[in-house]
């Protein structure tokens, strides 16, 4: 019995971890190509509504900044 819960709840994680990832990449394909400062305003206009302004900032910079350095973002016009 008690591997069976294991297995499900293993099973359920690991669904989880496909969403997440999927749901990571969908973003980064979307902001992928664009210059730093539009990848930026769409972070902060799509996160502001849920986490506050300040903290959208505060997200856009970290991601933006990732992005950036993957090589992701076109050159700044």
């Amino acid at each position: 019995m008690l591997i069976r819960v294991a297995v499900g709840l293993l099973a359920v994680i690991g669904l989880l971890a496909i969403v997440a990832g999927v749901k990571k990449r969908r973003i980064i394909d979307h902001l992928s190509g664009r210059t730093p400062e539009e990848a930026r305003q769409i972070v902060v206009d799509k996160a502001s509504p849920r986490v506050g302004p300040e903290k959208a900032e505060r997200i856009a910079d970290r991601v933006v900044a990732k992005l950036d350095e993957h090589g992701l973002l076109a050159d700044a016009a």
